[in-house]
């Protein structure tokens, strides 16, 4: 097949993982790719490494820009993305080196602009969890891409997250639509608006029902650190994926899976702040603030706790009627008996 794939890896201070992730991709049983290295103005040795790779095997490109975070990193990625089809695969991560081979199969004999694909997850000391593909049909029409696949990667229902990777994408349809990444700065999530704002051009999507994709879980990774203003960018994600909603005409329902996953964010987010080194003082004002927060407590209607887990619908629901105590002693629970 002479079909070009483009593979956008977003580069930032990964020295320890980046071979890895790369070495997965030049490994590929599909050969024709080109993979571009977005440098995000890492401070590591990871410029460098980008660059070795680029002498070693001439598919790689690299490109250098100052610091602004994955979002923009990948839209750079896009901008100079040449092939019919694109990957985007996080430097942490890595892929099974068939992946690119089965999901080019797959949209061919399928004609979808999207194929996804499963996940295993990969711990510190070399574990494994392989994340159930959940599916008995694997082809998906419009009107089951937004009635279905759109709704359900918010809530993983068919072991599909709202994540870029593991999946294939149809890069004309991105590009001529101009489909961006919103900056993480300004919005949590800024996967799951770029899917949001691609999904109406979606024609159809197909489900390759194997778990090609290692996702790594790195504590030191943006997505595992409290940042102050966690809050404040969950809720932005929130009325700016509604507003996004009601702009496409999208089914009515989504708004609820979007507010699920709003409620995970914040969850995240309140257990993040308990297991951070910041000072007592710092995590009580912190959590206040979420407590506090009007648009999380007027998002708390039944048909939205309803999708969520067991024991996040108690949590929810002592949330609402603001017994914070019970609530605290839950995310502590959480936080230092469970991973984040």
């Amino acid at each position: 097949m002479d079909i070009l794939v483009s593979v956008v890896i977003p580069v930032y201070n990964v020295e320890k993982y980046l071979d890895r992730c790369v070495e997965s991709i030049i490994n590929q049983t599909y050969s024709n790719l080109e993979i571009i290295l977005v440098d995000d103005g890492s401070a590591d040795n990871s410029s460098d490494m980008c660059e070795q790779w680029a002498k070693k095997d001439s598919r790689v490109k690299v490109i250098h820009k100052e610091n602004a975070g994955a979002g923009l990193a990948r839209n750079t990625g896009i901008e100079n993305a040449t092939g019919k089809y694109i990957f985007f695969v996080d430097s942490d991560d890595y892929m099974d080196v068939t992946t690119v081979e089965k999901c080019i199969s797959k949209a061919l004999n399928s004609g979808a602009d999207i194929v996804m694909f499963g996940r295993c997850d990969v711990y510190k000391d070399g574990t494994k969890k392989i994340k159930p593909v959940n599916s008995k049909e694997l082809d998906f029409e419009k009107e089951a891409v937004l009635n279905d696949i759109l709704p359900g990667l918010f809530t993983y229902d068919r072991g599909f997250g709202i994540s870029v990777w593991g999946k294939m994408f149809n890069l004309d349809v991105i590009k001529s639509n101009k489909i961006q990444f919103e900056s993480e700065r300004k919005i949590i999530s800024e996967d799951a608006y770029f899917l949001l704002a691609l999904f109406n051009r979606i024609s159809k999507i197909t489900v390759l029902p194997e778990n090609l994709y290692f996702y790594y879980k790195n504590e030191n990774s943006f997505s595992r650190k409290y940042k102050k203003g966690h809050q404040e960018l969950n809720d932005n994600f929130l009325q700016k994926s509604i507003r996004l909603c009601e702009n496409l005409k999208y089914p009515e329902k989504l708004k609820l899976y979007i507010t699920a996953r709003y409620h995970t964010y914040s969850l995240v987010g309140m257990k993040l702040i308990i297991a951070s080194d910041l000072s007592r003082k710092e995590k009580k004002a912190e959590l206040k603030a979420v407590f506090e927060n009007g648009i999380l407590h007027a998002s708390l209607k039944d048909d939205a706790i309803k999708l969520a887990i067991p024991p996040s619908k108690i949590f929810w629901k002592l949330f609402r009627i603001r017994l914070y105590y019970l609530c605290y002693l839950l995310l502590w629970y959480k936080a230092h008996k469970q991973k984040v």
